[in-house]
């Protein structure tokens, strides 16, 4: 049985429940809050992959940010942060153009941009507590994170709504999958050291088959 996606554990996690609770919270029709939702999902998971992806610093920052929302992850939902004044943003996940994100995801839905703001500051800290404790679980570290989020690209990007793919652009995110630069460090190192090794190899016996080739002659010569 193949394992579930990083998007299908996201989505499992956010229940029918949930969504007719955010969606009295937030005076919107639960129907438009789950079109919201599967937009948010995708598009904050693409954040954190070009996070991850970025450089080693923002890798172990994304990295940290999943261990400390692990320590006190929660199946229930922190309905407050809904309607919080100060958005829950770990790391300015879309940088500069947030406000553009979520003006496009309420065009999209139907719900307000208040709405938009309040779905993602709910989300962030619950995906990030969701991908620590595959962390967890799995025993991984920065670069193993990077590589994880790498090797769920395509799914991310698939994920995203037609109507707004437009927004991949915020996140650095498209099809094909592109290569994590932490692992193409490790994999060009290693691959330096075996071509390094196969050459010495070669040298060794090229050395040798000219040594025994004069030998041949030589005693061919007698």
């Amino acid at each position: 049985m193949a394992e579930p996606t990083i998007v299908q554990i996201v989505r499992t996690y956010f229940t029918s429940d949930f969504y007719k609770k955010a969606a009295d919270i937030l005076h919107e029709r639960k129907y438009e809050i789950e079109k919201a939702q599967s937009a948010i999902i995708p598009l904050v998971l693409g954040a954190m992959l070009n996070k991850a992806t970025k450089n080693v610093e923002s890798c172990e920052a994304i990295f940290n940010d999943c261990r400390d929302a692990e320590r006190v992850f929660s199946v229930n939902y922190d309905y407050e942060l809904l309607t919080t004044e100060k958005m829950v943003n770990e790391g300015h996940l879309f940088i500069k153009e947030q406000p553009n994100v979520e003006k496009e995801i309420s065009d999209y839905s139907g719900i307000r941009p208040a709405s938009v703001s309040g779905l993602i500051s709910l989300s962030i800290p619950s995906i990030l507590g969701l991908l620590g404790k595959h962390i967890m679980r799995n025993k991984l570290s920065p670069s193993g994170l990077a590589g994880y989020l790498s090797s769920q690209e395509n799914d991310i990007s698939n994920s995203i709504p037609v109507q707004l793919v437009s927004l991949e652009k915020y996140l650095n995110i498209s099809p094909p999958v592109k290569v994590n630069k932490l692992h193409w460090d490790y994999s060009f190192k290693k691959f330096t050291s075996v071509r390094s090794k196969r050459w010495w190899r070669v040298l060794i016996i090229t050395i040798i088959v000219i040594i025994a080739t004069g030998f041949y002659f030589l005693a061919k010569n007698q």
